[in-house]
């Protein structure tokens, strides 16, 4: 299962699934939207750059750690020592 911030981005701005399903060309279901966010399956590249364009961010950001991520991975580690 491949992370991703799909979600977490689409939250950002404020939609729902459905919502952002709607914005693509060719709309997508919200259980395809659904099975991208919990890492079921992958957007194709064609899909990729356009919910990178949807998200008003570059594509490689979908997958990089959030914040929230590398913050709590911090704040484990400082307890850890």
């Amino acid at each position: 299962m491949r992370k991703n911030r799909i979600k977490e981005l689409r939250e950002l701005r404020g939609m729902t699934q459905y919502q952002l399903g709607l914005k693509f060309r060719k709309p997508k279901d919200p259980t395809t939207i659904s099975r991208w966010e919990r890492g079921r399956g992958t957007p194709s590249t064609e899909n990729l750059f356009e919910l990178a364009r949807i998200l008003q961010v570059d594509p490689n950001e979908i997958f990089l750690p959030s914040d929230k991520t590398d913050s709590q991975s911090t704040d484990n580690q400082s307890r850890d020592d």
